[in-house]
């Protein structure tokens, strides 16, 4: 599947935004010109160097509240879903990126689902009572 246009996502309390375009092949009469000129000069045969479909761009902008303000460009930047993700030629992720094994912070949250009752019988291995706190809690929030 090929997703092809952009959308945009909004911070209204920082005014903060970022538009995402993908598919940034361009396909207009002028950019077929283009290329058969590029292909031309370069003496390739294809006429065409086609990027892969799974590339994108992103703007980052600060936005006013007034809507004839324009919007003021924070950083550029480009990717792949399969790729990386780089902004002003800085690469922030690559596919090929080994994650941080993850570490727990402590003191764990009072609403960590390791607090539920029904985790607690779980993990002591009372089975009935586990599936009794379980229905318990399920009733709850159906209420």
């Amino acid at each position: 599947m090929d997703y092809i246009g952009s959308f945009s996502l909004i911070d209204e309390v920082n005014q903060i935004g970022a538009e995402i375009t993908f598919s940034t092949e361009t396909s207009g009469n002028v950019a077929k010109v283009a290329k058969a000129f590029s292909s031309w000069w370069s003496g390739s045969s294809s006429g065409e160097e086609k990027k892969p479909n799974d590339t994108f761009l992103v703007n980052l902008f600060q936005y006013s509240q007034d809507p004839n303000a324009e919007r003021v460009v924070l950083e550029t930047g480009e990717g792949s879903w399969l790729g990386h993700l780089e902004f002003g030629g800085k690469k922030y992720w690559e596919m090929t990126d080994v994650p941080e094994e993850w570490q727990p912070i402590e003191p764990l949250l009072e609403s960590d689902s390791t607090f539920r009752i029904d985790s607690i019988a779980l993990k002591a291995k009372d089975w009935a009572n586990a599936q009794k706190n379980k229905e318990f809690l399920e009733d709850i929030q159906r209420k």
